[in-house]
């Protein structure tokens, strides 16, 4: 066979194969087999807050301390938060379990810390705070603690600062403070103490690094002896 004629012979051929490679059926089947082929999942990232109030120091009566003090023992506070021990976290006022009636707290004048933790999505990420006590709005510059499992920030808001916005308990409120056995037991007994005292909504917001707008509601209640 002459070269000019194999040369031809080679041209047809490939010729061929690039027409078969790109017909119709080839194409189908190669879009089946992209199909069935396993797609990597996109799953959604978690998030997880909590948000606890405590006495500054741990101490239900106020004290005087420096800001370094202050700032030391939040620092501390947070830390103990990370770890597993109960026992080594400060009391959180929004668990109802005080020493007045039903569980409200008793003649307090201390500071309060609040501490919001934030765990599944890392980074240096700082939202922008709401902060309202009964309705009225109070600065929220929270500080931020991170760690590589957490983040954390915290707000002290002084006694003079929360006592003046203490209201009475009404029954709106009671959901907030009381377990719905605690209002089965009480609400019906004409002695009971339920409504007993005064309460300090806390309306909190922010906006996540996701862009989705998170909101917490607690509620501490306090009574004083007369």
């Amino acid at each position: 066979m002459a070269k000019s004629q194999m040369k031809w012979l080679v041209f047809l051929l490939l010729a061929w194969g690039l027409v078969a490679c790109h017909s119709p059926a080839k194409k189908q089947r190669l879009n089946a087999k992209e199909a069935s082929a396993p797609k990597p999942q996109v799953k959604p990232l978690a998030e997880s807050w909590k948000l606890e109030a405590h006495y500054l120091l741990d101490d239900k009566y106020f004290q005087e301390i420096s800001s370094q003090q202050q700032d030391n023992w939040v620092a501390e506070q947070v830390k103990a938060s990370l770890s597993a021990e109960q026992s080594a976290q400060a009391y959180d006022l929004f668990s109802h379990h005080g020493g007045g009636p039903l569980g409200a707290e008793w003649n307090s004048d201390a500071d309060l810390v609040l501490i919001l933790s934030y765990k599944g999505l890392q980074g240096k990420h700082s939202p922008d705070f709401h902060l309202e006590l009964n309705g009225q709005v109070i600065s929220a510059a929270f500080s931020v603690h991170h760690f590589p499992e957490m983040t954390f920030f915290s707000l002290v808001i002084p006694a003079k600062v929360w006592m003046p916005k203490l209201r009475k308990i009404t029954e709106t409120d009671f959901p907030l403070i009381y377990s719905p056995t605690v209002l089965e037991m009480h609400q019906k007994d004409a002695g009971s103490p339920v409504g007993v005292g005064e309460i300090l909504v806390f309306n909190l917001s922010w906006r996540s690094i996701q862009k989705s707008v998170q909101h917490e509601q607690k509620a501490f209640h306090i009574a004083f002896s007369e």
